[in-house]
């Protein structure tokens, strides 16, 4: 599994340094915001607003350029919010843990870390035993 997050992670870097601002990923999702250049984000909602039927070089394309963007940027960051939280989730849960929604946090399971002191004679065992709590980690 190592070996395939280290693949991914060099196409990633290959692509975000050779993408010349253009920025990767589909338009409008997080990773695009986070690549593409302001320049190429105005082109992309110019023509997406053009597109709308508001004529080049007008107040009206300019104020359509920065609602459309605007709230492109608002539903890319709620779905990057969800993907994490799905993420948070996902991890806590693969421990064992008990995964809190309304505020993000995990609770691990405890396990018990146990010693046994005593003797032997035959079948017969006479001793104590006695545990501590931990949290897993």
């Amino acid at each position: 599994m190592g070996s395939l997050k280290n693949t991914l992670l060099v196409v990633l870097i290959s692509c975000v340094s050779g993408c010349g601002g253009n920025g990767i990923g589909t338009p409008e999702s997080p990773v695009w915001f986070g690549t593409a250049s302001l320049e190429v984000q105005n082109e992309y909602f110019k023509q997406k607003c053009i597109g709308f039927g508001f004529q080049p070089d007008t107040n009206e394309l300019a104020n359509c350029i920065m609602q459309v963007s605007a709230a492109a940027k608002a539903s890319s960051n709620q779905r990057l919010q969800a993907a994490n939280a799905s993420l948070a989730r996902m991890n806590c849960q693969s421990q064992g843990g008990s995964y809190n929604g309304s505020d993000g946090s995990c609770t691990l399971p405890k396990k018990l870390n146990c010693k046994t002191e005593g003797t032997l004679n035959g079948d017969q065992f006479s001793g104590t035993t006695t545990c501590d709590d931990m949290t897993l980690q």
